[in-house]
Order: C-alpha cells, then sequence, then structure tokens
C-alpha cells in the first residue's frame, strides 16, 4: 500500500519545484526520451521556450504554470514527444511529457508538429504533487 501526503506537504514539495523553474527554460525534442536527466544522444531538438518568474501559481499541491514564452522560430522541424526543463542557471530540473488538448501530458502544445523558423506556442501546464 501507498502513502498518503498532507495537502500542506504535497503543496511545498510542488512550491519546491516551482522555484527552481523561475526564470528558467524548457526544451522540446524529438525521439526517445531517454533516462531522467541523461545525455542527449540521438534526440533532435526542436525549440526552446521560457518559464516566467514567477513560473506559475502552487495550490492544493498542483503547479498551474503562468504563460510560457512562445519560441518564434523553432530550432528544427520534427515531432515533439518530450521536454526537458532547466532553472535560471541551466541546471536540470525535470523531464516531462508533452502534448495536445486532452492528452493528459504535463504540457499542452499548440502542435506537436514543428517546422523549423515556425512557432511552438505552449498553451497550457500542470503538474500534480499526488500521492503514493
Amino acid at each position: 500500500m501507498g502513502i498518503g501526503l498532507s495537502t500542506n506537504l504535497r503543496t511545498a514539495r510542488m512550491s519546491l519545484l516551482a522555484n527552481a523553474l523561475n526564470g528558467g527554460l524548457i526544451e522540446f525534442y524529438s525521439g526517445t526520451r531517454p533516462s531522467t536527466a541523461a545525455a542527449i544522444t540521438d534526440q533532435t531538438l526542436l525549440a526552446t521556450c521560457m518559464f516566467s518568474d514567477p513560473c506559475g501559481d502552487v495550490e492544493n499541491g498542483t503547479l498551474t504554470f503562468d504563460e510560457i514564452q512562445d519560441d518564434i522560430a523553432a530550432d528544427d522541424s520534427g515531432q515533439v514527444t518530450w521536454a526537458r526543463a532547466y532553472d535560471s542557471e541551466d541546471g536540470f530540473v525535470m523531464d516531462l511529457g508533452c502534448g495536445l488538448t486532452g492528452s493528459g501530458a504535463e504540457i499542452i502544445l499548440n502542435t506537436v508538429d514543428v517546422l523549423a523558423g515556425g512557432v511552438l506556442r505552449v498553451l497550457g501546464g500542470t503538474i500534480s504533487e499526488g500521492n503514493l
């Protein structure tokens, strides 16, 4: 049987994550997502967007992102399959899923099919600290 964390503790843990992402960036890649924090190998960087500072609001164990700056000139063409987030000093924070509205991914995009030089827009995103 798993553990059940209080809402206050789940909110505190999400606040730590939000603080790490404030003013950081998120890179969007094609290809197979590597192990957490593992080196990028044959994955292709498609676009990079910036988190605001603060990056969002935390309530009841859920981080809801504020507006994330668009990449107005994507680096390459391909299909976004995952993302890697960094703090404001380019330190690794986390890898996460991306998708379209209704996909259940943490980061929701306007499209997963990116064209080099085109715009990639983040429509929103949430991360919830669940009970284990």
